[in-house]
This record gives structure tokens, C-alpha cells and sequence, in this order.
């Protein structure tokens, strides 16, 4: 059933038992055939399809090679369904890679990506799977070795048609500890991002410096260490991203250059892929004005903010999303019924999401605009799951949806930013009053007009589809 609200159009799943088999859950994108959600547990692979009213269609098992097979990384490409998965076999692990039709009918035989000794993983999914932008090429990667000072990777490049490209073993001058992330750009180079980290006995937020990349070039030769940034910029949350149009890594995170008395403000660095240089490297500091409305109270330090998302614009530009994210603990006695001498001591940790900060820079990193969202988000004992925001990219705009209180009935309140940073703001009201816990940091954009958000609320599962 299709309701209109606010010039949307709000469609709902049928709530779903999720508490016995307690499934984790992942949209995975729009078929032909409807929209697919891939459901999971320790036992179960479910692929679901829904139709765009949000009925479901079918649901099926994905038939793999064996039942206890370990699903790592699904990707919907060109109508198809590309699955990487590992099972044991013997003394080994066997890392292998099926294709599959929009409705989950398998496409050519399975295809073997490696064999590994089972000693190698400790766990069975200790490897890993990312792809390009346009989802042409697969890197399957795992550690085969990691000390103090270098860590050996096994990599393994693979096409759309699953066929294996390049076959690659890495030693990558640094501690684990340090990877960050992993990224690889349409062209099939796969870079390695690291940075040092600084721990605090006061915070626990981590400290950032030097964040710097590796990159393994497609014809598997391995280029040496490029620095991102300054060593005097300390930075409290960072985010790397391929610019596959413009042939860039960009860089950008929050920080404070202690080279200008620790102002606080944004680093933005652009890396050309082509030149192998810098094509941008500045420190953005925030205005006097956006600290002042940032920092609402004496107690709250700039560096709760975290960079959270970044929308590469096609002039060149981005634009930054940030957000207020901190914990809190209480301590407080409980009165202890049977020994009333000796009260039973209860510490609570509150999780806040507050205030999106978002501001758009040109292709030189020149501000454009910035724009504050009043949000104030506490929860208990949740990791934040009900709070934090989702983001859907348009042609020409971005859409930030949040709960504005953490309650089921909450209004989903709706923030629209133009190119230009004017803002409309409204909401979304659930208007047949379901029972609904709206997880708006789990949303996924479906297509560019359509997100899907899922419910948890009371032990059952529910996907609510909003078209604008």
C-alpha cells in the first residue's frame, strides 16, 4: 500500500518475526526484478525480492557449492548478482565467486579464486572484497602475514566475467594496525590507506597523523608510500575516496593544524592519479562563525565531529558531511533489596548523535556554503542504531533524513540542499501509525529517486521504501 506524504510516496514491507532466527540484513540494490535484500545468519543465505510497492515477490536460499558456505561480499551488476563466498574443503579454505540472474538462478559454473590452508583464517571470513565504482573488477584480498613492520597481502584481480586478472603478493611497509582502508578506482589500481593513530587515556577518540596511500598499479607493479597531508594537521576523523571521473584520490577529514595554533577546520587534500602529485593540498579552517554555531555549550569540543560522508560534485567540487558523535556514561547506585548495606553499582553508556554539519567547497576547495542541522539524538545500550541520518545524492541536490526523536512514531524529518545550499526543510510522517523503530543510518539508496530504510521494533523486521 502507497501513501502520499509531502510530495513522497512512503510504501511498506509486511513485518517479519525476526527475533528466532535473528538475521542481520543488507539491501542490496534494484533488479528488474524488484528490490533485493539479502537476509543472513550463522545458518541461512536468504536473497528476498520485493515489488515497488514493497509485496514480496519471492524469497530463496542461494544455492552455493555447500551449505556452510560463508558469504563475503554480494554486488549487483548489469541486472546479475555476483557472489563471493568461501567454504572448508579438507585442510583448506576454498575462496570462490558465482554469478547469478536477477532471479537468483545460477549463471555459469562456480569459479575457484583460491585455495588457502584453514590456519590462515581464524575465523573462516578473514578475507576480504572490495570493488570498482562501476562494479567491472573484484580485488579479493587476505593477510598472509603481519608484524611490526610490513604486512604481506595476497591479492587477486577479478573481472565482471569472473575471470582472473592479476595475481599479486604485496609486502606493504607498515604495521596492520594502521590500514585504514582499502580502495580501487575503474582502472583496476588498488591503493592501500593508512594512517598513524595516537590513543588517549582522557578520549577515547584516536588521533590521527600522516595519512598516507600505497598503490598496486594494474599491470601489478607496487608503487611506494604517498603522503596525504602535512605533519602538522592532527586529525580526529578521516575519509579517502576515488574520483573516477577527474582520475583523483581524494582526501578530506577534521582536524586541527597545530602550525596555525590548533585551529580547527577541514584538510582536503586531491592526489592526480595521472601526475602521480598533488593536484589540491589545504587546510580549510572553519570561519568564527561556524565555530560559534557549532560549539553550542563550553562543553562541547569541536572534535566530536566526525566526517561521516563525502559527495564528489562533478565540477570537481565536494561536499562534507559531518557529525556531532560522542558517548557518556552514568554511575549511579541501585538500592540492593536483600543487603541494603552494599547498593549494586550500574554504569549506563548513552550514545548522542547530535548536530550534521555539512559544508560544500569547490574544485579548489573555496567554501561555497555550509548549512547546520539541529538534531539532538541520546540512546542506551543501541550503538546509535535508531539515530544518525541517511543521505540520498540527486542530479542536482542532496537529501539528509533523520528521526527527530528516538521513539517508534517518530517524525522522519527530510532536509533538502540545492546546488546553490538553499535548503528545504519538512518531514515525513508515518501515517498509518505502524509500529516503526525507522533505522535512517542503514538507509540505501536504490535507485535516484528511491531509498529504503529498515524498522526493527519489537523484535520484528520491516523495509519502508520512500520515493521523491
Amino acid at each position: 500500500m502507497a501513501l502520499q506524504s509531502n510530495a513522497q510516496t512512503i510504501n511498506y514491507s509486511l513485518p517479519e518475526k525476526n527475533s528466532n532466527k535473528n538475521y542481520d540484513f543488507a539491501v542490496l540494490g534494484k533488479t528488474t526484478e524488484g528490490i533485493i535484500i539479502y537476509k543472513y545468519n550463522k545458518y541461512e543465505n536468504v536473497i528476498q525480492c520485493y515489488d515497488n510497492e514493497m509485496n514480496m515477490k519471492w524469497f530463496k536460499e542461494a544455492q552455493l557449492a555447500n551449505k556452510n558456505s560463508n558469504i563475503q561480499h554480494i554486488s549487483i551488476h548489469n541486472n546479475k548478482l555476483f557472489v563471493f563466498f568461501s567454504y572448508r574443503k579438507g585442510d583448506g579454505v576454498i575462496i570462490a565467486a558465482q554469478r547469478f540472474s536477477a532471479k537468483l538462478e545460477p549463471e555459469g559454473k562456480l569459479k575457484m579464486i583460491d585455495s588457502v590452508s584453514k590456519d590462515l583464517f581464524k575465523d573462516g571470513d578473514d578475507w576480504y572484497v572490495k570493488h570498482s565504482e562501476d562494479k567491472t573488477k573484484y580485488m579479493v584480498y587476505y593477510i598472509m602475514n603481519d608484524g611490526k613492520q610490513s604486512t604481506i597481502i595476497q591479492t587477486i584481480l577479478v573481472n565482471d566475467k569472473l575471470r582472473i586478472v592479476k595475481r599479486k603478493s604485496v609486502e606493504v611497509p607498515e604495521n596492520r594496525d594502521n590500514m585504514e582502508d582499502e580502495l580501487m578506482d575503474n582502472e583496476g589500481n588498488f591503493y592501500f590507506f593508512i594512517a598513524d593513530q595516537e590513543h588517549s587515556d582522557i578520549t577515547p577518540k584516536i588521533i590521527y597523523t600522516n595519512p598516507r596511500y600505497y598503490r598496486l598499479n594494474n599491470d601489478a607493479t607496487f608503487s611506494g608510500v604517498r603522503l596525504l597531508s602535512n605533519p602538522t594537521v592532527r586529525f580526529n576523523s578521516i575519509l579517502p575516496k576515488i574520483d573516477n571521473i577527474n582520475h583523483a584520490l581524494v582526501f578530506a577529514g577534521v582536524a586541527k593544524n597545530k602550525a596555525v595554533s590548533g585551529i580547527a577546520g577541514f584538510q582536503i587534500s586531491k592526489w592526480n592519479l595521472k601526475t602521480d602529485s598533488f593536484s589540491l593540498n589545504k587546510f580549510e579552517s572553519f570561519a568564527d562563525d561556524v565555530i560559534k554555531e557549532m560549539s553550542l555549550t563550553p562543553e562541547l569540543d569541536i572534535n566530536n565531529y566526525e566526517i561521516t560522508d563525502m559527495v564528489l560534485r562533478f565540477d570537481g567540487g565536494i561536499i562534507l558531511v559531518t557529525e556531532n558523535i560522542y558517548t557518556t556514561q552514568q554511575t549511579i547506585e541501585v538500592p540492593n533489596y536483600y543487603s541494603p548495606s552494599f547498593p549494586t553499582i550500574r554504569t549506563y553508556t548513552y550514545n548522542h548523535k547530535d548536530d550534521v554539519f555539512v559544508q560544500s567547497f569547490d574544485k579548489s576547495a573555496q567554501p561555497d556554503w555550509y548549512k547546520l542541522i539541529r538534531k539532538k539524538q541520546t540512546s542506551e545500550s543501541d550503538n546509535g542504531m535508531y539515530s544518525g541520518y541517511g543521505l540520498l545524492k540527486g542530479k542536482n541536490n542532496i537529501q539528509v533524513i533523520y528521526n527527530e526523536q528516538i521513539t517508534e512514531q517518530s517524525n522522519l524529518i527530510l532536509q533538502t540542499y540545492s546546488a546553490d545550499g538553499n535548503v528545504n526543510h519538512g518531514s515525513i510522517n508515518s501515517a498509518r501509525q505502524k509500529n516503526l523503530m525507522l533505522m535512517p543510518e542503514k538507509a540505501s539508496q536504490v535507485s535516484l529517486y528511491e531509498i529504503i530504510i529498515p524498522s526493527q521494533f519489537r523484535g520484528y523486521l520491516q523495509f519502508v521504501k520512500i520515493d521523491f
